[in-house]
C-alpha cells in the first residue's frame, strides 16, 4: 500500500539521513554556542541533543526556559543565531549579512556586548546591515542610514564613522 511506503519513506529519512546530518552539524554548532555563550558572559549555555532538542543548562543543572527573562530568551536566541550564521559563514562565501531586528528586547550594555561580539566573530571583510527601530550608538558603527517618516514623505540620514558630514536625503 501507498501509505506503508511512505511510512517507510518517512522512518529512513527521520531515523537514517536526518540522524546522519545532525550527527555531522550539531557538536560544531554545540562548540560555537558554547564559544559564543563565553565571549557574551552567559551564565548558562544553550545546547542541541542528537534529535535537534535545545536544553539550557549551568554548569549544576538544566535551567526551565520558562524560567529565563524576555532579555535572556533573546540572548539564547542571538547565541543560536550567531553559531549558525559562523557555522554556515565557515562554509559559504558571504559579503553580506542582513540582521533583522536582532537587538530588539536587549538593553543598551547587551547591545553594546552583542556589537563587539560579532565585530570579534565575523569576517572583517563582511557588510553587516542591521535593522533596527531602536536607537542605536551610531559611533559603534561604521556608517548608519537613519529613516524617519515626515508629514511630506520620508526622511533619510547617511552618517559614516569619523565624518562630520550628514547627507539628508528627503523622498
Amino acid at each position: 500500500c501507498i501509505r506503508d511506503r511512505y511510512d517507510e519513506l518517512y522512518g529512513l529519512f527521520h531515523n537514517g539521513i536526518r540522524s546522519h546530518i545532525l550527527s555531522l552539524f550539531i557538536p560544531d554548532l554545540n562548540r560555537r554556542i558554547s564559544d559564543m555563550a563565553i565571549l557574551l558572559g552567559l551564565p548558562f549555555t544553550p545546547r542541541f541533543d542528537n534529535s535537534f532538542a535545545c536544553k539550557i543548562n549551568t554548569p549544576d543543572r538544566e535551567v526551565p526556559i520558562a524560567s529565563l527573562s524576555t532579555g535572556q530568551l533573546k540572548l539564547v536566541d542571538m547565541v543560536i543565531i550567531l553559531a549558525v550564521l559562523g557555522s554556515v559563514m565557515a562554509r559559504m562565501k558571504c559579503n553580506i549579512l542582513f540582521l533583522d531586528e536582532l537587538f530588539s528586547n536587549l538593553d543598551d550594555a547587551s547591545r553594546g556586548e552583542l556589537v563587539s561580539i560579532l565585530r570579534h566573530v565575523l569576517p572583517t571583510d563582511l557588510t553587516i546591515m542591521i535593522i533596527s527601530h531602536q536607537a542605536l550608538e551610531a559611533d559603534r558603527f561604521d556608517g548608519t542610514i537613519e529613516l524617519k517618516p515626515t508629514p511630506t514623505g520620508t526622511r533619510m540620514q547617511i552618517r559614516y564613522r569619523g565624518d562630520s558630514d550628514t547627507k539628508n536625503y528627503h523622498e
